[in-house]
């Protein structure tokens, strides 16, 4: 599974060239082992950033605070009006990927 992980990161970054990564965990996991499935390719993410002197932000649902967006309503609407051409109606867990790669600008 590591292999997997590993080689499709590679994958991606060598396609995309990207000067930093930012990614959002998400803490949906209601047991421990949950959990720890839910971040697992996250490290070894974070070891393909290492190993190619890539920067990486992590977000959780937390990160994203009235504060930190500048923005008095929900975060929801905070992505409406900061993401560029964004569709008209889009999930909430793809605003929220969208945010965490806004936030790590």
């Amino acid at each position: 599974m590591a292999n997997f992980f590993k080689q499709t990161f590679n994958e991606l970054i060598e396609a995309q060239q990207p000067q930093g990564l930012a990614y959002r965990l998400s803490m949906d996991g209601k047991k421990a082992d949950q959990i720890a499935y839910l971040t697992f390719p996250f490290g070894i993410l974070s070891l393909v950033a290492y190993e190619r002197g890539l920067a990486i932000a992590q977000s959780t649902i937390h990160t994203f605070t009235k504060k930190a967006l500048a923005h008095s309503g929900d975060k929801f609407a905070a992505c409406d009006e900061r993401i560029e051409d964004c569709p008209a109606a889009w999930p909430n867990a793809t605003k929220l990927a969208a945010l965490a790669a806004w936030m790590s600008l």
